[in-house]
């Protein structure tokens, strides 16, 4: 209701395509959209971008608002429709800032993600890569961002069955963090771990052996023996051993 007397407010001294008005109703269709009420905040989300138009000059306004409707659309499982805003999110972001733009990478990211729950690999790896490129430029290589997004491709390649790209990507990630935060850093444990299981996937018990005994290893100092995360290696590393001792 407040937010409602506000927008009265400000079309009345400021006039319907203002800025600040899109912001108004960008708010109450978030409030309509967290009680559920899609429909709802559909077309306010709508309205913005239609006096957005009217005002002649895009602005962050209309790329949030596009992006908002990604986000509920999948929240309420239209996943074709989330697609389509996402992309029209990233052709306006770069029109706005550039082909480059963290934000752009960012929206790579999440549509690379959607298109992963949709099984959708290759379009998941491409949208995911468009977002690695971006960030690799912007950030370096060693940026905890860009490792994570090397991770990320790794996995997707892994889960396409490409382990041997996989393996590039992941030993990437390994590579830069090991650069970054030493040889026994917890994170070090979680891409041994990724390692271990690519290698595993691909039927090399050896290599996903000594990967997943180097994950144990730091899990241990860190975290104790008694740790899930530390039992969840642990159990890796007895199945592989036990499966080495069968093979001989």
């Amino acid at each position: 209701e407040s937010y409602k007397k506000a927008l009265d407010l400000e079309i009345k001294m400021l006039g319907p395509q203002h800025r600040d008005v899109r912001n108004t109703y960008t708010r109450i269709a978030s409030l309509y959209e967290q009680k559920g009420q899609f429909d709802q905040a559909r077309e306010i989300y709508q309205k913005v971008l239609g006096l957005e138009n009217s005002a002649g000059k895009k602005t962050d306004v209309g790329v949030n608002a596009h992006w908002r409707l990604a986000k509920m659309y999948q929240r309420k499982g239209d996943t074709s429709r989330a697609v389509e805003s996402y992309n029209t999110a990233i052709g306006e972001e770069t029109k706005k800032h550039g082909a480059d733009s963290l934000q752009v990478a960012s929206l790579y990211g999440e549509l690379g993600s959607l298109h992963e729950r949709k099984t959708e690999l290759d379009k998941a790896i491409a949208a995911k890569q468009s977002a690695l490129t971006i960030e690799s430029k912007k950030l370096g290589e060693n940026n905890s961002r860009t490792i994570d997004r090397y991770v990320e491709v790794g996995v997707l390649y892994r889960q396409k069955g490409d382990y041997d790209r996989a393996l590039q990507y992941l030993q990437k990630a390994l590579n830069e963090q090991v650069a970054t935060l030493g040889q026994d850093n917890p994170k070090i444990a979680t891409d041994y771990s990724q390692i271990g299981m690519t290698f595993q996937k691909k039927g090399n018990v050896e290599l996903a052996l000594d990967s997943f005994k180097k994950a144990l290893d730091i899990r241990k100092k860190h975290l104790g023996e008694k740790h899930p995360k530390t039992v969840a290696v642990q159990k890796e590393v007895t199945a592989l051993e036990q499966l080495k001792a069968a093979k001989k």
